[in-house]
């Protein structure tokens, strides 16, 4: 009987080291679905600070676009008429 007492002993020590590498295994990922989840949590809080931005810094004024004279792009219309004689002296610098 005293192998197997010695026998009891040894089984219950590799079940306790099991139980500590699972609970190591668990905490571990644990941490790392908080990490996971404190992300997603800064990001949304973003998200909303974003949407509150733009819901509360008053309406815009949609601003009219036109194609540039002389180049494949468009740029606002304000800008041109502000000054077209600008636009078109520092069309021909570049």
């Amino acid at each position: 009987m005293g192998s197997r007492q010695s026998n009891k002993g040894n089984e219950s020590s590799k079940k306790t080291d099991e139980n500590e590498v699972g609970k190591t295994t668990v905490m571990k990922n644990q941490e790392e679905s908080s990490g996971l989840g404190t992300a997603m949590a800064v990001g949304a809080i973003a998200l909303a600070g974003l949407g509150l931005y733009r819901l509360f810094s008053g309406p815009e004024k949609e601003k009219k676009m036109m194609k540039a004279p002389g180049r494949e792009f468009y740029m606002r219309r304000d800008d041109f008429e502000r000054d077209p004689k600008a636009y078109f002296r520092d069309l021909h610098r570049k």
